[in-house]
């Protein structure tokens, strides 16, 4: 890459990290960024251990993911950037189209590697949707495409003959999003979860990144799972 090059690309990215108030010169951004994505993760397991010792009268995930948003919404906060590291301004309107379109694209690879899949016996119960229409979006997309992602790209930034910066912030803030999808299984379905929530997780970056707001990425899971939902509702009948 030429100079002019890596020079044109390194103002591109601290532009956008002072446009999105973000501080460039902050030390230890990697070191956070790994601290956060652990407590987020511990949070995601804590918290479904805690629901499960509690016996609620539920089937989803509620407890983890109610857990994650509290642990980033903390974090964010104790690291002295809340507003920034989650995104929390409102995106342009064009955005909201984009998080549609994000959102049915994941659906739509979601449909594609279920083909290599055995059947999801999980109950399509009101209760499915109506988490499925609220809570991965505010715990995964806080958790995953909050703080962590933003350290990453504050992070990468400073190593300015790397080419590929913002690429490769989204391409690693997606390895612990799809690494937790595959915890309990193996062999081909691994390989095709691994590569589907992959794909979900630098889209939603993506969106992330584009927006400057967490809030596009949030309905876009949203609706790539309850659009896969429904699809899996209208081929039971």
């Amino acid at each position: 890459m030429s100079r002019e090059a890596q020079s044109s690309q390194t103002n591109h990215l601290h532009q956008w990290i002072q446009a999105n108030e973000l501080d460039p010169a902050r030390r230890g951004a990697l070191w956070q960024a790994l601290l956060t994505v652990a407590l987020a993760i511990a949070a995601l397991i804590g918290g479904s251990i805690v629901q499960g010792m509690l016996k609620l009268p539920v089937v989803m995930g509620w407890g983890q993911q109610l857990a994650a948003l509290l642990a980033s919404v903390l974090i964010a906060w104790a690291l002295g950037e809340p507003r920034a590291l989650l995104g929390l301004r409102w995106p342009a309107r064009q955005a909201w189209l984009h998080a549609v379109w994000v959102g049915l694209s994941i659906t739509a690879v979601g449909w594609v590697a279920e083909r290599f899949l055995p059947p999801d016996p999980a109950p399509l119960t009101i209760e499915y949707f109506l988490y499925e229409a609220t809570m991965p979006g505010l715990g995964e997309e806080f958790s995953m495409r909050g703080a962590w992602l933003c350290l990453l790209v504050v992070g990468l930034s400073r190593f300015e003959r790397l080419p590929g910066r913002a690429a490769l912030a989204l391409a690693i803030s997606a390895l612990p999003f799809a690494a937790l999808h595959v915890l309990e299984v193996s062999g081909l379905q691994l390989v095709v979860i691994f590569l589907y929530t992959f794909y979900a997780a630098v889209a939603l970056g993506w969106l992330r990144l584009s927006s400057a707001s967490i809030w596009p990425a949030v309905l876009a899971h949203n609706v790539a799972n309850v659009a896969g939902g429904v699809i899996s509702l209208l081929l039971r009948h």
